[in-house]
């Protein structure tokens, strides 16, 4: 009886044998697509994230006394110290009452995450001057 039992467990290993690296290719495989959409995808959020930053920075001085035009130039300086085309980006900075200005951004960039996906990434931010600059 015991032969028998060895032999069922046998059968049973037969069977199994390569599902370890079955499972150790699909992980290979689902952590390397991740490391190159991150490697496309975090350059872009830090790009956005810095001309968000620049576009606050410079409504901010916007209210010691700089035009509407100064604040557009410094924003058009910044996306191209980002990679960004800005001919591509619609910029639009107006005047608030009160003094200061409101200036938004947008622009579309296409980001290849998966191989055969393209993610249509969509930037769209106002920066408003407020704080007691405008008071």
């Amino acid at each position: 009886m015991e032969r028998t039992g060895q032999t069922v467990r046998n059968s049973r290993a037969v069977r199994e044998r390569g599902g370890a690296r079955i499972n150790l290719l699909i992980v290979l495989v689902v952590v390397g697509l991740s490391i190159y959409a991150g490697s496309n995808w975090i350059p872009v959020m830090f790009q956005s994230q810095a001309v968000k930053d620049e576009m606050a920075n410079a409504v901010r001085l916007s209210a010691t006394g700089q035009t509407p035009d100064w604040v557009k130039k410094q924003i058009e300086k910044s996306l191209r110290e980002n990679g960004i085309e800005v001919k591509e980006a619609k910029i639009l900075v107006q005047p608030i009452d009160g003094g200061g200005v409101q200036a938004t951004v947008q622009y579309a960039r296409q980001v290849p995450t998966l191989p055969g996906y393209v993610y249509p990434y969509k930037f769209d931010y106002t920066a408003t001057t407020s704080g007691f600059l405008t008071k």
